[in-house]
C-alpha cells in the first residue's frame, strides 16, 4: 500500500478523535454503572445513588443497563428515605424493559410504597398486577396478596380484601405471613357476620403457631366468635386456654369466662375469675367492664350491698357516657334491692340524665318512677309513669308503666281512671290489671260488674293461685252486697273446699253467716261465724262478737248476748256505740 496522502490524513483525524472520546465515554459510563454497583452492594446508598444518576444522565447506556441503574437508583433513594424520587424511579423502571429481571421486585416496591403514602389505589394496581405476571410459584406473589389484602381492606372492599388473604394463608400456609393472614382473615370473617368461619381461622392461628406472642390473642378472639354463635362451652375452654399463661388478654380472657359460666348457667362460678381478673388488670377501660360485670353478678345472687359496692369502685374510676348511665342503673337496683330508696332514686335520676340510649332511658325512667310510688310520692309517680307512656311508646317495659300509673291511680282513689286504664293492659300484666280492674268496680260499688269480673278470674286457670283465691272470696262478697244469698252461700262453700286453710277462709265464713241469717237459718250462721271468729284478732275480731251477740239476740238467747255486748261497751267509736245499743 502507498503512503496516505495529506487529504486522506486531514479527512481521518476529526474522525479518530470522535471515536477515542466515545470510547472514553463509554468507559467512564461502565465505570460509573460498575462503581455504583461496588456502592450498593456496600450500604453506600447516597455515594451509589450519584453514581447511577451520572450514568443515567449521559444518556448511552444500553437498555437492559439503563433499566437496572434505575432500579438501582430507585432502591438507594428508597433506603434513604426520598420515597417520592424513589416511586418515580420504580415507575421509570417499569416504562423500560419489559423482560428486565426484577420486574417484580420493583412492582412489590413501587406498590409498597405507594401503600406506605396511604396512596391505596395505586399500591391496588401494582399488587394486582405483579400477581398477574408472577404467577403462584414466585417468592413475592404471597406477599404481594397479603399487602392487597390490606389495601382492600382499608379501601373498605372486605371482601375482596378477605380473597387477597386467603390466597397469601394458601401460598404460604407456614411462618409469620401465613399467621397474619389467618389474623386478618379472621377479623374479615367477624366483620361479614361469618364467625363460624372466623372462629376456624382464629382457632387455626392458634393451634399451627402456639409459641408465637399473637397466638393468645388469636385464641382469645376465637373465643369471641364463639361468643356470637351462641356456644359458651367452647368459648370457656378458648378463654381458659388464653389464661393458661400470662399475656395481655389475661383480664379480659377471664371477664370471658365469666360470661360463658353465666350463660352456662353457672353463675356461682362466675364470681372467681372476675375477682382473679381484678388482680391482674392494668387496663382502667377493662376494669370498668369487669366491676360492671362483677355487680351485676352480685345483684343476681341477692348480695345487693356488695354489688352496691363493686358499682361504686367503677363510679369512683369516672366512667362516662353510656357506660356510666348503666353503672348508676346498677347501682341503683342493687339500693332498691337493699330498700335503700332515696339513694337509688338518685342513681336512677343520674341514669336516665347520662344516657342516650332509649332503652337504658326507658329502664331508668321505670325504675324511678317505680322507687316514687314505693316512697309513698304517688302523685311524681304518676306523673313520671305518663312521661314514660308518652316518650318511649315502644319500649319492652311498656306494659308495666302502663299498669304503674293504673297503681297510682287506684291508690290515689281515683278509681274510675284507673278502671279505664287497667282495661287496656295487654301482656303480661293483663292477669293483674283484671284483677285490680274487678277491685275498682268493688270500690265504686258497682258490685254487679264486681261479681262477674271477680267470678271470671275465680275460674281462669292461668290466674295466680293467690289472685284465683283472693277473686272467689270477693265473688261472695259481692254477690251478698246484691242480696243473691244463695249464690253468696254458694261460693263461700266453695272457697272452703278449695282453700280450706286459705288467706281469707274468715272472710268467707262471715258472708256464709250473713247469707244463711238472710235464709233464717240462725244456727248454722252461728257456727260459721264462731268459725270466723276462732281466726280472728283485733278490731275484726271485735266486729265479730257483736256479729255472734246480734245472732244470740235473734235466737232469744240473751244472756250469751249481753256477755258479747258487754265485751265492748267502753270501746271507742263505733263498736262501743253499737254494744250500747245492743
Amino acid at each position: 500500500m502507498g503512503p496516505i496522502s495529506r487529504v486522506t490524513v486531514s479527512f481521518c483525524a476529526p474522525l479518530l478523535a470522535s471515536l477515542l472520546l466515545s470510547a472514553e465515554l463509554q468507559a467512564q459510563k461502565r465505570g460509573d454503572f460498575e462503581v455504583g454497583l461496588g456502592l450498593y452492594e456496600r450500604g453506600l446508598w447516597e455515594e451509589a445513588a450519584r453514581n447511577f444518576e451520572r450514568y443515567l444522565e449521559s444518556g448511552k447506556g444500553g437498555e437492559d443497563r439503563s433499566t437496572e441503574a434505575w432500579y438501582r437508583l430507585a432502591s438507594c433513594r428508597k433506603k434513604l428515605g426520598k420515597t417520592r424520587s424513589a416511586r418515580k424511579a420504580f415507575a421509570r423502571v417499569l416504562s423500560g424493559n419489559a423482560r428486565f429481571r426484577y420486574r417484580i421486585e420493583t412492582r412489590y416496591q413501587l406498590g409498597r410504597l405507594h401503600q406506605e403514602a396511604r396512596e391505596l389505589a395505586e399500591a391496588t394496581l401494582q399488587f394486582e398486577r405483579l400477581i398477574d405476571e408472577a404467577g403462584d410459584r414466585h417468592y413475592l406473589t404471597a406477599p404481594a396478596s397479603y399487602a392487597l389484602g390490606e389495601c382492600r381492606r382499608d379501601l373498605d372492599k372486605k371482601p375482596a380484601a378477605l380473597q387477597a388473604f386467603q390466597k397469601a394463608y394458601q401460598l404460604k400456609p407456614k411462618g409469620e405471613l401465613a399467621l397474619a393472614s389467618l389474623y386478618q382473615s379472621g377479623f374479615l370473617l367477624m366483620d361479614a357476620g361469618k364467625p363460624e368461619l372466623a372462629a376456624r381461622a382464629f382457632g387455626r392461628a392458634a393451634k399451627d403457631f402456639p409459641k408465637d406472642a399473637l397466638a393468645q390473642e388469636c385464641r382469645y378472639l376465637e373465643g369471641r366468635a364463639f361468643d356470637k354463635l351462641a356456644r359458651p362451652e367452647d368459648a370457656l375452654e378458648a378463654y381458659r386456654l388464653v389464661t393458661a399463661r400470662p399475656s395481655k388478654r389475661q383480664a379480659q380472657a377471664q371477664l370471658g369466662m365469666a360470661r360463658a359460666l353465666q350463660s352456662l348457667g353457672r353463675a356461682g362460678e362466675a364470681q372467681k375469675p372476675l375477682e382473679d381478673a381484678l388482680k391482674v388488670c392494668e387496663d382502667e377501660t377493662v376494669k370498668l367492664l369487669i366491676l360492671e360485670e362483677l355487680g351485676y353478678l352480685l345483684l343476681d345472687a341477692g348480695h345487693e350491698k356488695e354489688s352496691a359496692r363493686r358499682f361504686s369502685q367503677a363510679l369512683a374510676l369516672h366512667p362516662k357516657g353510656e357506660q356510666s348511665a348503666r353503672l348508676h342503673f346498677g347501682r341503683g337496683e342493687a339500693r332498691s334491692d337493699a330498700k335503700q330508696y332515696e339513694e337509688a332514686l338518685v342513681d336512677q335520676t343520674k341514669a336516665l340524665n347520662s344516657s342516650r340510649k332509649e332503652g337504658l332511658q326507658g329502664d331508668a325512667l321505670y325504675a324511678k318512677l317505680h322507687l316514687l310510688h314505693l316512697l309513698g310520692r304517688y302523685e311524681e309517680s304518676l306523673t313520671q309513669a305518663r312521661v314514660f307512656l308518652k316518650s318511649y311508646p315502644r319500649h319492652r317495659l311498656l306494659a308495666l308503666a302502663t299498669f304503674a300509673q293504673a297503681e297510682n291511680l287506684f291508690v290515689l282513689r281515683r278509681y274510675d281512671e284507673a278502671a279505664k286504664v287497667y282495661a287496656g293492659i295487654q301482656g303480661e300484666a293483663r292477669p293483674q290489671a283484671e284483677h285490680k280492674l274487678a277491685w275498682c268496680f268493688w270500690l265504686q260499688e258497682k258490685h254487679s260488674l264486681a261479681a262477674k269480673a271477680f267470678a271470671r278470674l275465680a275460674e281462669d286457670k292461668k290466674l295466680a293461685t293467690d289472685l284465683r283465691e283472693d277473686a272467689l272470696a270477693m265473688e261472695a262478697l259481692a254477690h251478698l252486697e246484691l242480696g243473691e244469698a244463695s249464690q253468696a252461700l254458694a261460693r263461700a262453700d266453695l272457697y272452703k273446699l278449695r282453700y280450706p286453710e286459705g288467706r281469707w277462709v274468715a272472710r268467707c265464713e262471715r258472708v256464709a253467716s250473713r247469707a244463711l241469717q238472710k235464709q233464717g237459718r240462725f244456727d248454722a250462721a252461728a257456727k260459721r261465724l264462731a268459725t270466723a271468729l276462732a281466726l280472728t284478732q283485733g278490731a275484726a275480731a271485735d266486729e265479730d262478737e257483736l256479729g255472734m251477740a246480734d245472732l244470740l239476740q235473734k235466737q232469744g238467747d240473751f244472756e250469751k248476748a249481753s256477755h258479747y255486748y258487754q265485751k265492748h261497751v267502753k270501746a271507742p267509736g263505733p263498736i262501743g256505740f253499737r254494744a250500747l245499743e245492743g
